[in-house]
């Protein structure tokens, strides 16, 4: 995990889904963190660099529609209906700002 923390350190940007190491990365650079049935407004990292990403589905923010918590959605629908182009578009924000 050190080795991870210590190369995001060097990124312009840290692009990923809701996990531990996004957490660490937008302690420090601008992420953009990929959300499906979890919530970032509960569970995401917190920082003026911290940018979410939800897809267009109905399943966003559902958190217990599939399972007991949501972990477990077998379509993935939330995570598949994030294009892209979408992220890139978050990216080129990113970059633009001369962040």
């Amino acid at each position: 995990m050190l080795s991870t923390i210590s190369v995001m350190a060097n990124c312009t940007v840290v692009i990923g889904g809701d996990t531990g190491p996004m957490h660490c990365a937008a302690a420090g650079v601008p992420t953009i963190t990929l959300f499906g049935p979890t919530d970032s407004e509960l569970i995401g990292p917190y920082g003026e660099n911290a940018i979410y990403v939800y897809g267009e589905n109905k399943c966003i923010k559902c958190f217990s529609g599939c399972s007991e918590k949501g972990y477990n959605c077998e379509e993935g629908l939330g995570m598949k209906s994030i294009y892209p182009e979408r992220v890139y578009e978050e990216v080129k924000k990113i970059c633009s700002n001369g962040i």
